[in-house]
């Protein structure tokens, strides 16, 4: 996960051509190679990864939430550094893709973050539908 405020980077490319997804003038989708197990992030400059190795229809299922992410980002409730996770001004230490809550150390992304759980409700209508 990549968070903070958007800013609308200039001739950033758009995801490929046989991609699911339509030029995005807001929060730009790019299809790349990511980290193993990681499908989509939401970037500090206001685009989305997405993976190229899952198919299209993970693909848009992500990026709904990314969206979402971009959101709180952009409204100052989410940010990041590759040291902290801030949400609603509450500050967790995050190293080597874990993130610290509620006393343990947490794959990031996992469901019980409440940045995790206010985008999978928005995005999906649930943290279960996701």
């Amino acid at each position: 996960m990549h968070l903070s405020l958007l800013v609308k980077p200039a001739s950033v490319p758009y995801i490929q051509r046989n991609s699911p997804f339509k030029k995005r003038e807001e929060y730009p989708v790019i299809e790349k190679k990511l980290d193993k197990g990681v499908i989509a992030e939401a970037n500090k400059d206001g685009t989305i990864f997405v993976s190229k190795d899952v198919s299209p229809v993970v693909q848009k299922h992500a990026v709904k939430e990314e969206i979402e992410h971009q959101k709180d980002m952009q409204s100052g409730k989410l940010d990041y550094t590759d040291s902290n996770v801030t949400y609603d001004g509450k500050k967790y230490p995050r190293k080597n893709g874990k993130i610290l809550y509620n006393g343990k150390w947490l794959q990031e992304g996992d469901n019980r973050f409440p940045w995790e759980k206010g985008a999978k409700t928005r995005a999906y209508g649930s943290v279960k539908n996701a």
